[in-house]
């Protein structure tokens, strides 16, 4: 586990537009809120289509971690 997240980590800094965005893609799937803290310096890339993945992908990791919480409190 730890190799897939310092892999993840290293495409994230990757020279290859391609790859931080995959890399963005994978870390949406996986849904860990705990990740939104390495998406946030890509809101900031220099390729705008980077910036579009990371606020998504950060929207999904941050907003299904209150959508979590919101339905644990209703049951």
């Amino acid at each position: 586990a730890k190799e897939c997240g310092a892999m993840t980590s290293a495409a994230l800094r990757d020279d290859d537009w391609a790859v931080r965005a995959a890399a963005l893609h994978l870390l949406a799937q996986r849904r860990r809120p705990g990740d939104a803290a390495l998406v946030e310096p890509l809101l900031e890339d220099k390729k705008a289509r980077v910036q579009i993945l990371a606020a998504a992908t950060y929207l999904r990791l941050v907003g299904g971690a209150k959508a979590q919480r919101g339905r644990a409190g209703k049951k």
